[in-house]
């Protein structure tokens, strides 16, 4: 059945145009996700400088170490002179894991009243959004704990097991994820990449490892070296995370940007 009808159909200048502002975003998309790489290296060059070589400014702009810093022993080998080793529940003021509300009850799914957060959604990452939500009454009805902003999270479950990420949003999570509440910012970024600088040995453990998933008692008691306040309280770590998060959200606003373009495109070769 043939069926003669015009069908409107941008110039081929128009058509140029959205192509020309589409590559446009794509460009600045692919430009975060270096930055966001660099910022990365950096934050990560920061915490094996000052917390693992322990080249740390001293009070006098020197590195501690090489400079004299007295140096102490502790489970852990040498640390700087005040310093001590805790784990991580002592370093955290909380520690959480999530819940999942009833899949049965729809009540709890309708509404996007909460963002709520599944491990695969955890890959060292800022997180700023989730693919689900649930109502206030399945947060209630269910296991669920709502999470502040800056929360450090680990994955505990699946191939993905040891994978950590940062709250940007108030969020649940399910019970696979673990949360871990710090004091402030600056704490949250030197746990964050602690956790990250021994990813590969936490992974270990659950990936043919000790165990076939990692647990919250097992990552309460991960060791982890307390450096004196006026160096945990210093911002350079803090300063990468939050323009990671700035990247991020642009990138996100730049990818809704591209799928509108894309569906103008799509119109076209249709």
């Amino acid at each position: 059945l043939l069926i003669d009808m015009t069908l409107p159909v941008p110039s081929i200048e128009k058509q140029r145009e959205i192509v020309k502002e589409y590559n446009v975003i794509t460009d600045r998309i692919a430009l975060n996700n270096r930055l966001i790489q660099k910022l990365e290296e950096t934050a990560q060059a920061i915490y094996k400088q000052w917390f693992v070589d322990f080249e740390f400014p001293d009070e006098n702009g020197k590195p501690y170490k090489s400079n004299g810093g007295e140096m102490v022993e502790s489970e852990l080998g040498e640390i700087p002179l005040g310093w001590e080793k805790i784990t991580v529940k002592e370093f955290c003021n909380d520690m959480k894991s999530g819940g999942t509300p009833s899949r049965d009850n729809q009540e709890y799914w309708n509404s996007n009243d909460i963002p709520w957060l599944k491990t695969g959604e955890i890959f060292n990452n800022i997180i700023i959004s989730t693919e689900e939500y649930i109502s206030t009454e399945g947060l209630i009805r269910s296991s669920a704990k709502l999470l502040p902003s800056d929360t450090v999270l680990m994955s505990m479950y699946g191939v993905n097991a040891g994978d950590v990420g940062i709250l940007k949003i108030d969020s649940t999570t399910n019970q696979a994820c673990c949360g871990m509440i710090c004091t402030n910012k600056q704490h949250s970024a030197y746990l964050y990449y602690h956790l990250l600088h021994n990813q590969e040995f936490i992974s270990s453990q659950a990936n043919g490892g000790a165990q076939e998933n990692l647990s919250k008692d097992y990552i309460e008691k991960i060791p982890i070296i307390k450096p004196i306040e006026w160096i945990l309280d210093k911002d350079e770590l803090k300063i990468v995370i939050d323009n990671k998060e700035k990247l991020t959200r642009e990138i996100a606003i730049l990818n809704r940007m591209s799928n509108v373009l894309l569906s103008k495109i799509a119109t076209i070769n249709n």
